[in-house]
């Protein structure tokens, strides 16, 4: 070699140009293809590359090694493995899932949100500059938002206080997302298990008139108490957009909505009559059975089925999730409606014991709900309790008639 000669060192230059310009998998294979390429590259072989700039004497030289270039040419050997190397099967797996999105419309959402955010970001960014906040050069640089975890939501108070103002986020979070899961519970239970037994009759399935009643008379107790929940989850929702523990405002909400929690007091009077007729329809037939278990497993006990939660953008969420299923039966979900009523009142006393004192007006509105949860709870008890005491009087006249001792004769005195 004459390290000399110009149109080697025009060759060599070419060489370099070219070999930057090489994909990122050229130098980082995935393929074994690797040990080849690096004995093409050795010191000892600098494949050529005829330009327009080189001299006929150039061009001579070029053209003499260009057999062995073209045989050994990097540049086709890198083409023909990276189309060897792809998987038909995988590109099949892209293409169909990229369909799938395509379809989906979800092309179109990301596109209209990358939109409204350029948008709206080149506006916060333009009202800066001309207000002398950011420099044009600053404003070029938009840095991303930090996690959840790394906003310092409740800075420039003491370590106790903050622990107080996080632990009733949390709180407050834990009620909307229990909130949140009874809602979809109930939904699934009266308005989707309903639908799903007439789409499997519309395939042949036959079910007894009984357990079709006894279907249609849950829907019928239960839908006025989840609309009463419906209510109440919007409005925890839009509290917990913008809650602040150092501003709290529970109370409004719970006041607007508990008075009607004493709907479900029509329903829990026939509960168990319900639970008894639901158990006995799906005992007594296989078809019935097999569809409610079909149903239990694959609908109300699945995770994916209940979509993801309303309050996730809160910085600050409960340390367990709430609200996880395995395994209950669909009767054995009716027993939530009352344990919901009474989870309300255990959830409202916490509240008060975290409320600052000088928040006077939270404080004393608490107070109040609390008072309220109290008569409400009392009342669907001493309801539920009616029919056990009217029996037991019942039982005690029948003993007492037994002896002919007529408790009620006008003018019985005792003592």
């Amino acid at each position: 070699m004459d390290f000399n000669d110009n149109s080697y060192i025009r060759r060599a230059l070419n060489v370099i140009h070219d070999t930057a310009t090489l994909p990122i998998n050229y130098f980082f294979p995935l393929s074994p293809s690797d040990n080849f390429r690096d004995s093409q590259m050795s010191d000892d072989f600098l494949p050529s590359t005829p330009t327009t700039t080189d001299t006929l004497a150039d061009s001579s030289s070029s053209e003499e090694s260009s057999p062995e270039f073209e045989e050994d040419d990097l540049y086709d050997r890198e083409k023909k493995l990276s189309v060897h190397d792809e998987s038909p099967a995988v590109d099949t797996l892209h293409t169909s899932v990229i369909n799938e999105m395509k379809e989906k419309g979800l092309f179109k959402q990301l596109e209209a949100i990358k939109e409204n955010k350029i948008s709206n970001g080149r506006h916060e960014i333009e009202n800066k500059v001309n207000n002398g906040i950011e420099s044009p050069v600053a404003a070029n640089e938009a840095p991303e938002p930090p996690p959840h975890q790394a906003i310092d939501k409740y800075s420039g108070v003491n370590e106790k206080v903050k622990e107080s103002l996080i632990t009733m986020e949390r709180l407050v979070a834990e009620m909307g997302q229990t909130e949140e899961q009874f809602v979809n519970m109930l939904t699934l239970m009266i308005r989707t298990f309903p639908e799903y037994l007439s789409t499997c009759k519309l395939k042949g399935r036959k079910y007894t008139s009984k357990f079709k009643e006894t279907v249609a008379q849950i829907v019928k107790e239960l839908e006025p108490v989840l609309q009463v929940h419906e209510s109440l989850l919007n409005d925890l929702v839009l509290i917990c957009l913008s809650w602040d523990s150092r501003m709290p405002n529970l109370s409004h909400v719970l006041l607007k909505n508990i008075d009607f929690l004493q709907i479900c007091v029509s329903f829990l009077m026939k509960k168990n009559r319900l639970c008894e007729d639901f158990k006995s329809n799906i005992d007594a037939d296989t078809e019935c059975k097999h569809a409610t278990r079909q149903f239990e497993d694959q609908i109300m006990n699945n995770p994916e089925a209940h979509g993801p939660s309303r309050f996730e953008s809160m910085v600050y969420k409960p340390l367990e999730k709430t609200g996880q299923t395995s395994g209950v039966s669909y009767h054995q979900q009716l027993d939530v409606i009352h344990q919901n009523v009474v989870r309300y009142k255990i959830f409202s006393d916490r509240y008060a014991d975290l409320l600052d004192p000088l928040c006077e007006d939270e404080t004393a509105a608490t107070k109040l709900v609390i008072e309220k949860l109290d008569k409400i709870v009392n009342t669907i008890n001493s309801k539920l309790e009616e029919p056990h005491a009217v029996a037991f009087l019942l039982e005690i006249y029948d003993k007492l008639q037994s002896h002919n001792f007529n408790i009620l004769m006008p003018g019985r005195r005792f003592g």
